[in-house]
């Protein structure tokens, strides 16, 4: 990793959310949501805790109020 380069690391039960139709959020949503925020210049005027709550509200609207089946943990590493 590169100075100022984040890391996002997540628990399957991300990925694995599903919606009302049974279909889970997957990696590909995941990387779309997480596009939203590469580039160096975005990130910096992010907070961290910005990010993760637009990815977990990103889940939630996927899964249009249905409760998760599984855990979901995020975590966000940026080096210094």
């Amino acid at each position: 990793m590169e100075r100022g380069d984040h890391l996002l690391l997540y628990t399957d039960g991300l990925t694995e959310s599903q919606n009302g139709n049974g279909d889970e959020f997957g990696l590909d949503r995941l990387m779309a949501l997480a596009r939203q925020f590469a580039g160096r210049e975005r990130m910096l005027h992010a907070q961290g805790t910005d990010v993760l709550s637009a990815m977990r509200q990103g889940v939630a609207r996927f899964a249009g109020g249905r409760p998760l089946d599984d855990d979901l943990t995020l975590a966000l590493v940026r080096r210094l």
